[in-house]
């Protein structure tokens, strides 16, 4: 059973707090309520960031907000989570889709694809939105994450390439919890809808883009198929609610959108990515061994 909790005591958070919910278990009411805690104390965070002075730089304190305020809850909530009774989505789909560890090189191109909407749109009220979808995004998934735990049976990986070490390495870093749904998916296609509000050649690419990131997800053994599908319906759920009213027309194009060849930054961003880790792999560095 839901109940609704009370009124929230934080203005700018309100839309999100009044509607957490606390769950009738008493293992899964605490954990709501150190979830309400955290995001309550981002609230205040966030809208201590919103002072006039800061303006200027709205962007850039959305995006560092989310990316230090929020987003390491999931890696506390991948250890709070960890040892626990978990459920097992394996569905014959999941069974036909061979690991190949190549497919690590689209896996982590999204955390550069979840950006690109600061590459594409200039409008700082459609950034607006897309924060309040990515917010939306990570809220709904931390709470599925606490209340109905998924863990993915990681294969044994022979680390002979750098692909193989890339793997390893996020199988180190992101353990096998925190699957349902899946956040790659959910960022991926909220960027994607973001695009196609205002540049639809683009937005199609990214979606089609996204559609492969969603295949490399199972590819690489990190989600199941009802992962990629729940975390797909999320991001779009989150562009209906968020960025869907934004009007596409009525204003300049230069003043919503960056030149198209700003998309070639971003490109750059992710060789930069892939080179570094090339050096990780020549380097032998294993953070996975102990000592």
């Amino acid at each position: 059973m839901l109940l609704l909790e009370g009124k929230p005591d934080v203005q700018l958070f309100g839309p999100i707090r009044s509607g957490f919910v606390r769950l009738e278990s008493t293992r899964l009411r605490s954990r709501a309520a150190w979830l309400r805690d955290a995001l309550a104390n981002y609230a205040a965070l966030a809208n201590h960031a919103a002072h006039p002075y800061l303006v200027r730089y709205q962007k850039a304190v959305r995006v560092l907000s989310l990316v230090l305020g929020v987003f390491p809850l999931y890696f506390v909530i991948n250890a709070r989570t960890r040892g626990e009774v978990a459920a097992d989505l394996t569905l014959a789909i999941d069974r036909a889709v061979a690991f190949e560890p190549t497919w690590q090189y689209v896996y982590s191109a999204v955390y550069l694809f979840m950006l690109l909407p600061l590459f594409v749109v200039r409008c700082n009220e459609l950034i607006r939105r897309a924060f309040w979808a990515y917010l939306f995004i990570l809220v709904v998934s931390f709470g599925f994450f606490l209340a109905y735990p998924v863990r993915y049976p990681r294969p044994e990986l022979d680390v002979s390439s750098l692909a193989t070490w890339g793997a390893r390495l996020n199988f180190f870093l992101d353990g096998p919890h925190n699957c349902f749904p899946s956040l790659h998916l959910g960022t991926a296609f909220a960027s994607a809808l973001v695009l196609w509000r205002v540049d639809r050649p683009v937005g199609l690419g990214a979606m089609l883009a996204a559609t492969v990131i969603g295949y490399s997800t199972m590819a690489v053994k990190q989600h199941f198929f009802l992962d990629v599908l729940a975390g797909t319906s999320l991001g779009v759920a989150a562009y209906a609610l968020f960025v869907r009213s934004y009007p596409r027309g009525g204003r300049p194009r230069a003043e919503i959108l960056r030149p198209r060849r700003y998309l070639l930054l971003a490109a750059a961003c992710y060789g930069a990515f892939v080179l570094f880790c090339l050096c990780g792999y020549l380097a032998d560095w294993r953070p996975w061994e102990p000592g």
